[in-house]
């Protein structure tokens, strides 16, 4: 199965297909449910769009919240007292989705309303399972859940491609956060330093004062060998284009300070030039995968 935002809808079928199993899953036939009582939001742009903007104004909410309360229900201890409280947070959770603003898609939305439907059905009939232990009203509950999970599918893929939006953003901003702290944590003060270092480091050719040029590779070597143990976010960085600018930086410094003749100390300093390349493909990534 694709993965999906905050893999909510996952959750969602996965709990709802295990649900009450001490209770078998009897087959079914999916109803059609009830539509929300709440009217479409407004959303510009197109589907996707639109969809994408209702998981961010209030959709995701009310489906992790909804996703918590199946499962707590499917892992509720099998007493009376304990699944009705679970199913009993089920009909809170549902009662609060079909209170808030439809999906502005109207195939999504009758998914889910329908599933919707059928979980509020599951739910009653489990509380009164809770009430009266009658056999029968734990199967309906079951059956009505597993009806529900079947509509959470359908959902599930006629909003692909919000979802898959919304993956991207969330991932996006977890990296932005993750790349932002290794920034701003114990590598700040080395990077600042191989920075400076590095942009002392002269284009390598037939004018360059080649012994000047080894002493800055050299200079430049000190604080990449140290940010080595600091590495960039593999999220932010996939490529690994900053740990080839290290490995580049302290490789030429190290050749060209165990040869004695200017021209082997050039040609060791050479791949240097090639560093400003790397530099702005590690910015175009980083950009990329935090959403700059």
């Amino acid at each position: 199965m694709t993965k999906k935002f905050d893999r909510t809808l996952y959750l969602i079928v996965v709990s709802g297909a295990i649900l009450l199993s001490a209770c078998g899953s009897p087959a079914v036939t999916p109803s059609t449910g009830a539509a929300s009582a709440a009217t479409t939001p407004s959303f510009g742009g197109s589907t996707t769009e639109r969809v994408d903007a209702w998981f961010v104004d209030a959709g995701q909410a009310e489906l992790a919240s909804l996703s918590d309360a199946i499962t707590a229900v499917a892992h509720a201890p099998s007493t009376p007292a304990a699944l009705g409280t679970a199913c009993a947070k089920l009909a809170g959770a549902v009662a609060s989705a079909q209170a808030g603003p439809q999906v502005p898609d109207a195939a999504a939305q009758s998914s889910f309303a329908s599933a919707l439907a059928e979980y509020a059905t599951g739910a009653a009939d489990c509380r009164a399972w809770a009430s009266s232990h009658d056999a029968t009203l734990m199967t309906k509950a079951n059956a009505a859940i597993s009806a529900g999970s079947t509509f959470i599918e359908r959902f599930n893929a006629q909003t692909e491609d919000a979802q898959t939006k919304q993956l991207r953003s969330a991932e996006a901003s977890r990296c932005k956060q993750l790349y932002q702290a290794w920034k701003d944590g114990p590598a700040r003060a080395l990077l600042g330093q191989f920075l400076t270092a590095l942009n002392a480091v002269p284009e390598i050719d037939s004018e360059t004062n080649i012994p000047a040029a080894t002493d800055a590779a050299e200079k430049a070597a000190q604080p990449a060998a140290r940010l080595a143990g600091y590495p960039v976010p593999a999220c932010a960085d996939p490529a690994g284009y900053f740990t080839e600018i290290l490995a580049t930086v302290r490789t030429a410094a190290a050749t060209a300070g165990t040869v004695t003749s200017q021209s082997a100390q050039a040609q060791a300093l050479t791949p240097l030039n090639g560093v400003p390349t790397l530099e702005a493909d590690f910015t175009d990534e980083v950009d990329t995968a935090t959403g700059a």
